[in-house]
């Protein structure tokens, strides 16, 4: 079961983040718009089975900066660029940017993704992709491509890898 998490009860979990331990000075960071943290909670036990940070935004991040940059407010080169395009182009779409993903206990890495994908449209309604930012290693390659993912880029330290985001269905 995929649930959203806060800061006050979920804070501690981040202190397990093997991707990106350090991304940040104040972790809280992590649980502000546009930042979100959501866990992936196993059904029979209770306990919290794996962890993604997230951040919605209007590009691909490439880098761990730019991550930095929108939870500082400091993206005025990049704004400036996207303003640009939007004015050529037309509205840019929206993207949701898995940055950090873990698991505690096997297989809900993959669940947690697969929920997460699933819940998109609902949760962020903007979004129009859902594109990571994941190191350059063959754990991140396998676990992506493994769980329906295409290469999107590469880029000096990271790899973005595409998601499909399925279409919503009310019943």
């Amino acid at each position: 079961m995929l649930i959203k998490c806060n800061a006050a009860d979920h804070l501690y979990l981040i202190k397990d983040d093997p991707v990106r331990p350090e991304l940040f000075e104040d972790d809280s960071v992590r649980f502000a718009d546009p930042f979100h943290v959501y866990a992936e909670v196993n059904d029979e036990t209770g306990e919290i089975a794996a962890v993604v940070c997230v951040v919605v935004c209007k590009f691909v991040p490439q880098d761990e900066v730019q991550i930095q940059a929108v939870a500082a407010g400091k993206l005025t080169k990049i704004e400036k660029a996207l303003a640009e395009r939007e004015k050529v182009h037309g509205a840019l779409g929206t993207v949701l940017c898995p940055y950090s993903v873990w698991s505690y206990q096997r297989g809900h890495g993959r669940k947690l993704i697969n929920n997460l994908l699933e819940a998109a449209p609902i949760l962020h309604p903007k979004v129009d992709a859902v594109i990571t930012m994941s190191p350059m290693t063959d754990t991140a390659l396998g676990f992506h491509l493994n769980n329906g993912a295409d290469i999107f880029s590469t880029n000096e330290d990271t790899i973005n890898y595409e998601y499909e985001v399925p279409d919503v269905i009310l019943h």
